[in-house]
């Protein structure tokens, strides 16, 4: 199963992991990494036919459905 959020579909993207060194921040290497999002897994209650889910979800998206709810 992918890591990726099925509310936005964020997902994990590769970026360059930078080695430095001294004072001058001297660049020694560059190698590939990997950012990944928090992912939680969560039971949402889905408004058509009332009943809950679990569903893989970002945090980001966590925090508008507790805002949505709130309201």
């Amino acid at each position: 199963m992918a890591r990726k959020c099925e509310m936005c579909g964020k997902g994990s993207h590769s970026a360059n992991h930078v080695a430095r060194r001294g004072l001058g921040q001297y660049v020694l290497a560059r190698s590939k990494r990997v950012h990944k999002p928090n992912i939680q897994k969560k039971c949402v209650m889905i408004n058509i036919n009332g009943q809950y889910k679990q569903m893989r979800l970002c945090t980001r998206c966590l925090r508008t459905l507790t805002h949505i709810a709130r309201t």
